[in-house]
């Protein structure tokens, strides 16, 4: 189980550093899309935000594991639905249209609280403890969704926007 674990903040810390390399990329971006860009951003955030509270929360489990079960939980629930309204907050105040990858993104961090929420709930108040592989193998597939949709809206920018005449109607952004 350790070794799962280890893979997972592994990938945890590659995707930070990919997720990262995708905002300042479309933030010097000329011909960028403001949707992609406050989504990135967000998206860049939540993910070093959520990767920095994990550390600490594990930290926090050798001394007082009972606690940092409900923190835990709590904590990157908090995350998710902060990003979530950050990105619809954002995109109001800036007047951006949003885009399929926000909404679908938007959508992603529900299903993380929600999958947060079930867990503890699992854990804590009915102690069945069924949900662990599916909690953390949720998780990871749910990262990776994110960071291929921001990779593949990137590339809608950066390599298929400059084709828009020979895609006609086809706009994920």
């Amino acid at each position: 189980m350790e070794e799962i674990e280890k893979s997972l903040f592994t990938f945890g810390n590659m995707n930070v550093i990919i997720q990262g390399g995708l905002f300042f990329l479309i933030l010097n971006w000329r011909h960028q899309s403001r949707s992609l860009l406050i989504t990135s951003g967000i998206v860049f955030a939540a993910t070093v935000m959520m990767q920095l509270a994990s550390y600490h929360l594990i930290e926090l489990a050798t001394h007082y594991k009972k606690v940092s079960i409900f923190l835990w939980y709590i904590t990157l629930s908090f995350i998710n639905m902060s990003a979530t309204y950050c990105l619809y907050q954002l995109h109001l105040v800036s007047q951006t249209q949003v885009s399929g990858t926000t909404c679908f993104i938007a959508v992603i961090y529900l299903v993380f609280t929600i999958m947060q929420v079930a867990r503890l709930c699992d854990r804590v108040i009915f102690k069945t403890n069924i949900l662990p592989e599916i909690y953390q193998y949720s998780v990871f597939v749910l990262d990776l969704c994110v960071t291929f949709c921001l990779l593949y809206s990137v590339f809608y920018v950066f390599a298929a926007k400059p084709l828009q005449k020979y895609l006609k109607g086809f706009n994920p952004c």
